[in-house]
């Protein structure tokens, strides 16, 4: 788990694909979030090749007093171009403290 209180974006995760064909991807993220403040605010940005944005989202969550992150499940198509590529979750924090654990990327051909 890290903590995140910078409201600027912090990279939390990058892959690096081997090499890949043209074509349609699906990105699979999955990760815990909790946050320290009701209604706590944060961001999330998930980046191709340190250019291309390819989904950012700001949302809230209530706090929890049993210490349980809330689930989430962000699966994205994207069309990327033959080579290697990285793919990038960043997160910045709006208001509270931000944990976030279990981070999990996953990425495959769609056909």
């Amino acid at each position: 788990a890290t903590i995140t209180t910078s409201t600027s974006y912090i990279q939390k995760l990058r892959i690096t694909t081997d090499y890949i064909l043209n074509g349609y991807y699906r990105v699979g993220i999955f990760y815990l979030l909790s946050n320290s403040s009701n209604n706590g605010e944060m961001g999330a940005r998930i980046r191709i090749d340190d250019t291309t944005t390819i989904q950012e989202t700001s949302f809230a969550i209530q706090a929890n007093n049993t210490g349980d992150p809330k689930v989430f499940y962000t699966p994205i198509q994207v069309q990327l171009s033959e080579g290697i590529h990285t793919i990038d979750l960043d997160f910045r924090n709006i208001t509270g403290v931000t944990t976030i654990s279990n981070v999990k990327m996953e990425i495959w051909r769609v056909i």
